[in-house]
């Protein structure tokens, strides 16, 4: 059974999510009209705080559902990925903010990385 991650570590990593991706949105929109900045820039960082969440408890769930084989460091935390690069995608469409490609590439980016090493952490707790 993977250890649970600490409350430290999560609500951390929720915090800098919220705040470093709201940034960066706000940054990656800067030909954008103040407000749309604004809503974009909200939009992203608690996106991300609450993925952050989600992908913690979810990679949580998958690490004891595979085996332990090699693929088994990566399949989890590619799976998360995958489900919340929709999610984020999908609400800066409804959001209607200017540059999403930009906005998300980043966030996106550091994100899949943060999957990875939780799922290898959680994954080599195990042992």
């Amino acid at each position: 059974m993977a250890k649970p991650i600490n409350h430290v570590y999560k609500y951390s990593a929720a915090l800098f999510a919220l705040i470093a991706w709201g940034l960066w949105a706000y940054i990656a929109n800067d030909n954008a009209p103040q407000e749309q900045r604004i809503i974009s820039s909200l939009g992203q960082g608690l996106a991300s705080m609450a993925i952050t969440l989600i992908m913690m408890r979810s990679i949580a769930y998958l690490t004891q559902m595979f085996p332990k084989q090699p693929y088994s460091l990566f399949i989890p935390g590619l799976l998360t990925f995958l489900v919340t690069s929709s999610f984020v995608i999908g609400v800066h469409y409804f959001l209607n903010t200017p540059n999403i490609a930009l906005t998300v590439s980043a966030p996106l980016s550091v994100a899949f990385l943060f999957s990875l090493y939780t799922n290898c952490k959680m994954t080599t707790s195990q042992e």
